[in-house]
């Protein structure tokens, strides 16, 4: 060896050992110190920019509202200099924050800039300050005293801007945001090249003029919509927690599942240091027993660090559906410390349980087969108006309509939502915000993937979510668009669907992924969009059903705060084109349905009328489509969503609840329909309908088959069926008792009723099903008329 070389190794040695004593003399806060001693390094250990930590503890996380009034200005522009501090804003107005824009009178399309002061407390120095945005719509840009800090693109996720060195202490911090909600050009974009990820608050049929044959964007859903705040904290943060159970049997022969947290830390200080991290998950809404994942010591280098923790646990009580069992939910207590000192910490919901679905979707939860009985749901077309009492009454009305699954269509919830349904027990299904046709530029596809990651990270710990679909409608997947568009492409945007999964994938391991809603689920509107009523019998999309139904007008009194007295009384022209812009689809309800205006005797129309017709229609659609899916239960269906749930603002839609919440008749036809145990009444079509009554020539060949679905895991030996048809003066007819028994989880045929021998008239069949202690378990109900041919009304 040359003795170069034995210089060269022996200043090695001596530049390792002067570097390694000094790493354990700084770094090493946990070794041989006195506490006094571990303190200090501690805070030599987490050092901003030279702004040395206090050692005094402060509260992780601590939050500063900045909610309340803000100055605003409308501008056409991007470029103007408004986030200087010196700026006179004396001309400028005030609006509410949180608030989309359009709820304070603004509709507009584009840039508007917003400000507001406030004082920084010089308790904060020596500690990170983060501005938290929790939704702005779309495009942000914030600026604090005249520095420009971060910007944001995409509308559900909240984030947050690190603003530590670009406080005053002396005086008043001027915070300036530039928000633009930009108007996509129809013809440009529209149907298969848009590039905002808004879902369903950009050009679709249930916006604001969705339907009077152009885009659909009216009312712009701009603006800070959601909360603004400053975070006070110590400089490592929690900026994410995942939890994910996994079993490696299937349910319910094994419940000692491997829960796996995934952290995101991140040290903002310049040095790294050692922390500890605890994990505590204890009994939320039952009594039981608290599990503690492994602690773990872990090293963390400045910036950001991810931390996986594992363990098994032995049998945590599993979270069920609200109709198979108790929403039995977890509270997870994480806690990161160094020497006792909590630096970050977080808590929040969490439920064990297992989602599957098949090739045939046929799911299970837990490891039993479970059908879902769903609908679609958007509370409103502007999120600043949600609130928790609000998720609570909605989720509410889905529980009395007997729905255990929601798909939230083409969009995403604040928050809150996701929390009501996990204590509620129902099962969400979540669409990524994309509907429609959208660009495959690189870019979008990148930020796609940033935002599809995004709802995986916001919303994976939420037990209710069973499964992700990274599009609603995509071309690909969506024929129909061919006649919409010269020039189809029929591979559009499969590409940015198939790495949307894979980066959906990647995060989260536990639910199943649906690329697209018409790639095997169907959306189906016989006796809507063509076809007739009576085609459900023959289960149109089996095997699974993600959209059905029709549309209804709301009641008269709703009806009347949309359109001016005179456009009450629907004609052609301009009342038409007024009708359209609230989303009304005369094609399909005169020319598909035949929806008269005028009574069943012919009597002149009135709007009065014309409503009652329309929740007639749309009510015994709902019920014949629910009740003859239910009856084909995993053989060949798997599930059906009925669509939709409200009236996502003042309009004339799909729904069964408008938009105060006022029920329409298909409200109370679906809650028949989707009971848990279901007394199923399948009569041979008739000749013609009246309203919801069936009308029969003759009686002579008149029939009807009882089923009885039960979705239950509870078997009812000796059950008591009872039917009885009774005239509408309440005179019994025919009246009959049998005793079954029912198995759990089936669908059978039981009895045929025949030989009615009824003379011209209406009736109605009740049918009521109890189990041996005589509670009700179920009750179902048929209207129905015998008129002779010659008495027929004239349409």
């Amino acid at each position: 060896m040359s003795i170069r070389l034995r210089v060269v190794i022996v200043l090695v040695i001596i530049v390792m050992a002067v570097d390694g004593l000094a790493w354990y003399r700084t770094y090493q806060i946990t070794t041989g110190l006195t506490e006094e001693e571990q303190q200090k390094a501690a805070a030599e250990a987490l050092v901003l920019k030279g702004a040395t930590i206090s050692q005094e503890p402060v509260t992780p996380g601590q939050q500063i509202s900045l909610n309340g009034p803000w100055l605003y200005r409308q501008t056409g522009s991007e470029y103007a200099n408004y986030f200087s501090p010196d700026l006179d804003t004396t001309a400028w107005q005030t609006m509410p924050i949180p608030q989309n824009w359009y709820l304070a009178g603004l509709n507009y399309h584009g840039f508007i800039w917003f400000r507001r002061e406030f004082q920084a407390d010089p308790a904060w120095q020596g500690r990170l300050v983060q501005l938290q945005f929790d939704g702005v719509d779309y495009f942000a840009e914030v600026w604090l005293n005249g520095k420009p800090v971060g910007k944001h693109q995409g509308y559900f996720q909240p984030f947050q801007l690190d603003v530590t060195n670009q406080l005053r202490y002396d005086g008043k911090n001027v915070l300036a945001v530039r928000v633009n909600s930009p108007l996509e050009e129809y013809d440009a974009v529209y149907p298969l090249k848009k590039t905002l990820i808004k879902g369903i608050f950009t050009q679709d049929k249930s916006r604001p003029g969705g339907t009077s044959g152009l885009s659909g964007q009216e009312y712009n859903t701009g603006g800070i919509w959601s909360n603004v705040s400053l975070l006070v904290s110590n400089f490592v943060t929690l900026d994410e927690a995942r939890l994910q159970a996994t079993w490696t049997r299937s349910l319910p022969d094994n419940n000692d599942p491997e829960v796996r947290a995934v952290l995101l830390l991140r040290n903002h200080s310049d040095r790294p240091a050692d922390v500890l991290i605890n994990i505590r998950i204890q009994p939320e809404n039952f009594e039981g027993y608290a599990f503690t994942l492994t602690e773990k010591t872990v090293f963390l280098a400045t910036g950001q660090n991810t931390v996986e923790l594992s363990d098994t646990l032995n049998g945590p009580l599993l979270w069920w559906p609200w109709d198979r069992g108790k929403p039995n939910l977890y509270r997870v207590h994480i806690q990161v410390t160094v020497n006792g000192q909590t630096l970050a910490s977080q808590q929040f919901l969490f439920g064990f349980r297992q989602v599957q679905v098949d090739k045939n979707w046929i799911w299970k939860v837990n490891g039993r087969p479970y059908f879902p009985r769903g609908t679609n749901y958007a509370s409103t077309q502007w999120l600043s108006q949600t609130s928790q009492a609000g998720f609570e009454r909605d989720v509410n009305l889905m529980r009395q309509a007997n729905l255990n699954f929601v798909r939230l269509t083409g969009h995403i919830e604040p928050v809150g939502f996701y929390d009501v349904a996990d204590r509620a027990g129902l099962l969400v299904w979540q669409d990524f915000p994309l509907q429609g046709g959208y660009t495959d530029a690189p870019a979008f596809i990148d930020d796609a993937r940033r935002q599809a990651g995004d709802m995986v990270n916001l919303l994976g710990n939420h037990p209710s979510i069973a499964i992700w679909c990274m599009h609603s409608e995509a071309p690909w997947a969506t024929p129909e668009i061919a006649s919409q568009v010269n020039n189809y492409d029929s591979t559009q945007n499969n590409r940015l669907d198939e790495l949307l999964r894979e980066t959906v994938a990647a995060l989260d391991s536990t639910r199943p992924i649906q690329l697209s809603t018409g790639s095997g689920s169907s959306r189906v509107y016989q006796g809507w969009s063509g076809g007739s009523w009576m085609d459900y019998k023959n289960l149109p999309g089996a095997p699974f059903i993600i959209e059905y139904g029709a549309q209804a007008l709301p009641d008269i009194s709703d009806l009347a705060r949309q359109l001016d007295a005179p456009e009450l009384n629907y004609s052609e022209g301009e009342v038409r084109s007024r009708w359209e812009f609230q989303d009304f689809q005369p094609i399909a309800a005169f020319n598909v349905a035949g929806i008269s205006l005028k009574t069943s005797m012919g009597d002149a129309a009135s709007p009065r009328t014309f409503v009652r017709n329309s929740q007639d229609y749309q009510a015994n659609l709902l019920q014949f489509a629910t009740e003859a899916y239910r009856r084909a239960k995993y053989s060949p269906i798997g599930g059906i969503f009925q669509y939709m749930f409200v009236d996502e603002w003042p309009s004339i839609t799909y729904s069964v609840l408008d938009d105060q919440r006022t029920p329409k008749e298909g409200y109370a036809a679906l809650q028949t329909a989707m009971q848990p145990v279901l007394p199923s009444i399948l009569p041979i079509m008739p000749d013609y309908l009246m309203g919801r009554t069936w009308v029969y020539k003759s009686s002579d060949s008149l029939r009807m088959v009882l089923w009885i679905v039960n979705d239950t895991l509870e078997n009812y030996p000796s059950a008591r069926l009872k039917y009885e048809v009774v005239g509408l003066d309440g005179q019994q007819m025919q009246v009959e008792n049998f005793t079954l028994n029912i198995e759990s989880d089936e669908a059978n045929a039981g009895y045929l009723i025949s030989n009615l021998a009824l003379e011209k008239g209406e009736y109605q069949l009740k049918v009521t099903l109890q189990d041996l202690q005589g509670v009700e378990l179920g009750h179902n109900e048929f209207l129905f008329a015998i008129i002779p041919p010659e008495e027929t009304p004239a349409k």
